[in-house]
């Protein structure tokens, strides 16, 4: 199976602080790559720095063969890497509607994405012409993954997109995702183990900003030990 993205050996440094120490994954085309650690492992600053938010000391990130280091995040999203933070990365004060043609390519193939954005999460159309900053926060999700799935890149990076929402929103997520992951490649970052093991294919486990372990998702959820001693998880707590 061949891979979209590769990071070796990355190390980041950040306010005089070693944030990641040798982090390495591999990220396989037509998958789910969900990327897990503890809080404050080096998660999201793997994927800034993926994104060119962030400078690498040492290592290697490669798209397709090429060397990302040293691009700006927009020159990474033309590659076809689109992004979706933690925070959602919202135009607040645009509708959903504007929101979702900042980030449309337009081509033949335009409307058919934006009506099956709709068609996913039929909230947005009824808010269709709501400030993004009035939504609540599983609106904002549902827009911020509308907005990578009518940009259609060839891998998005998507954060921690159940922080804070519901049991019954975490639902409807997971069932967005097993629709995105049939139209691109996916890296998650997921501490909802639950979530994370529906929709993964691979994972990566960060440990103090480095990759402790890496493998199939099933090997994964079989090993209840890996999962207490990578991920503090309880076999009571998170069954799966």
């Amino acid at each position: 199976m061949s891979s979209l993205l590769e990071v070796a050996d990355l190390h980041v440094n950040i306010g005089g602080y070693q944030i990641l120490q040798g982090v390495s994954l591999a990220v396989p085309e037509h998958a789910v790559t969900v990327l897990l650690g503890r809080n404050g492992a080096g998660k999201t600053t793997t994927m800034r720095s993926i994104m060119g938010y962030v400078r690498s000391a040492a290592g290697e990130i490669r798209w397709r063969g090429e060397r990302l280091q040293g691009l700006r995040p927009y020159q990474v999203a033309r590659r076809g890497i689109g992004y979706m933070p933690e925070e959602g990365h919202l135009f607040a004060n645009l509708t959903v509607q504007d929101n979702l043609a900042m980030v449309a390519r337009k081509s033949a193939s335009y409307e058919s994405r934006l009506e099956r954005a709709l068609t996913l999460f039929p909230d947005l159309r009824i808010a269709w012409s709501r400030r993004a900053g009035t939504l609540s926060g599983g609106q904002k999700q549902m827009l911020g993954l509308a907005r990578l799935l009518v940009a259609a890149p060839a891998l998005m990076l998507i954060d921690e997109p159940s922080k804070g929402l519901s049991p019954g929103m975490v639902e409807v997520l997971a069932g967005a995702l097993s629709v995105l992951r049939e139209a691109t490649t996916i890296l998650l970052v997921e501490q909802n183990f639950r979530l994370a093991s529906r929709v993964g294919d691979h994972f990566s486990v960060i440990d103090e900003g480095r990759t402790c372990l890496s493998g199939s998702m099933e090997q994964l959820v079989a090993r209840v030990d890996w999962q207490q001693q990578y991920l503090g998880l309880t076999a009571t707590r998170e069954e799966v």
